[in-house]
Parts: C-alpha cells; sequence; structure tokens
C-alpha cells in the first residue's frame, strides 16, 4: 500500500482544519495552530500530532512500524524545536499579559487603600489576592520553559543514542511519558535526561 504524506489536522481548541506535509523520518511532536496559536502535543499514546490531530496517520505508524523505531522517533521534530525553542505560545503571553495587567489594577488599588487609611485587614486581603495571582503567571511560565526544556532534551538524547547505548529505554519511557508529565515532576525529569546526556556524551567519546 502507497504511503500517504499528507493529513489534514483539526485545531481540537478552534476547530481550524489545514492539510499539512508529513515529516517520513521524524515524529512531529509540536504543531501550532495558525487559526488561535494553540501549540498542539500528541495525545497519550500517540507518536505525533498527525496521530491525534489528522485524518492520517503519520508514514511510519502507516508502515507498521513501532513508535521507538528509529525512523520514527529518532527525534520529534528537531528544526521546529531548535527555531521555537526561545519563543513563548501566542495564547500563553496574551494570558501572562492579562493576569499581570489584573494584577496591576489590584496594585493600584492597595497604593490607594493605603491613601485613604483603609483597615489593614482589607489591604491584607488584597495582597494575598496578588501574591496568588503571581503565583499562577509564574506557574504557567515555568510550566512552558521546563517543558520546552525537557523536551530539547530528550531530542539531544534520542539523537544520540544509536540503539544500543544503554539508555534507549529511559529515554523511551521518558518521551512516552512526556505529554503528561506535572510540572511539580519536570526538574526530577530534567535531572534524569540531563544524567542520561552526560552517559551518552561519555559512550560516544569512548565509541570513537
Amino acid at each position: 500500500m502507497k504511503t500517504i504524506l499528507k493529513s489534514e489536522i483539526t485545531c481540537p481548541k478552534c476547530g481550524h482544519k489545514k492539510e499539512e506535509e508529513m515529516p517520513t523520518n521524524a515524529c512531529q511532536f509540536f504543531y501550532e495552530c495558525e487559526n488561535c496559536k494553540e501549540v498542539l502535543r500528541p495525545n497519550e499514546g500517540d507518536c505525533c500530532v498527525f496521530c491525534s490531530y489528522g485524518t492520517v496517520a503519520c508514514p511510519p505508524i502507516q508502515e507498521n512500524k513501532s513508535c521507538n523505531d528509529a525512523s520514527c522517533c529518532q527525534q520529534y521534530n528537531i528544526q521546529i524545536m531548535k527555531t521555537e525553542q526561545h519563543k513563548l505560545p501566542t495564547d500563553l503571553i496574551l494570558d501572562i499579559k492579562s493576569r499581570l495587567k489584573t494584577l496591576s489594577g489590584q496594585l493600584n488599588g492597595i497604593v490607594k487603600m493605603l491613601d485613604e487609611g483603609k483597615d489593614p485587614e482589607q489591604i491584607n486581603i488584597q495582597f494575598k489576592s496578588i501574591d496568588k495571582g503571581i503565583q499562577k503567571a509564574h506557574y504557567l511560565l515555568l510550566d512552558e520553559v521546563y517543558r520546552k526544556a525537557l523536551a530539547i532534551g530528550i531530542v539531544k538524547a534520542f539523537d544520540s543514542c544509536p540503539g544500543d547505548c544503554g539508555n534507549e529505554d529511559k529515554i523511551a519511557y521518558l518521551k512516552n511519558e512526556f505529554p503528561n508529565i506535572e510540572l511539580s515532576d519536570l526538574t526530577n525529569k530534567l535531572k534524569e535526561i540531563q544524567t542520561i546526556e552526560t552517559r551518552l556524551k561519555d559512550y560516544n567519546e569512548k565509541k570513537y
């Protein structure tokens, strides 16, 4: 059966549809909707965005290859990761800016309360509200930064592991768990992938 190379992706957030050409030698892990700027990631159990949101599964899956085959998931999409690793998704930027504008208004409100000699307990309540707002905005930013850093680390590890490096099972595990990792566990996973990168560097230096 001839492999189909085009698939129509439907954004789960806004419903926008667009036909895209699929890579044949990599799993595309990120896809930004051109309409709402939502950054899509594969659903649990899927190897790429085409398998989750496309009308046609990716070429490796069409060819009945395992998601862990070197020809399929040796890398997610290095070009996308490299070009967008310093870019925050548009929707995240708008969300954080909106929260900060609200917090700015609350801070001005506290200044006014101080000038008017309001009850200290009321002022304290406003401070607590602002603190929660800042923590939430910071959480959103950290989740994006750490998650992207981990994705880049996994890409590098896949690229460095020839398939018999002794770390392939751990790398595959981190790759499969990636979409569902909570922020509280991201830093631990980053340490794991950094340890693997160090081992791979030593392995490749000894090999060559």
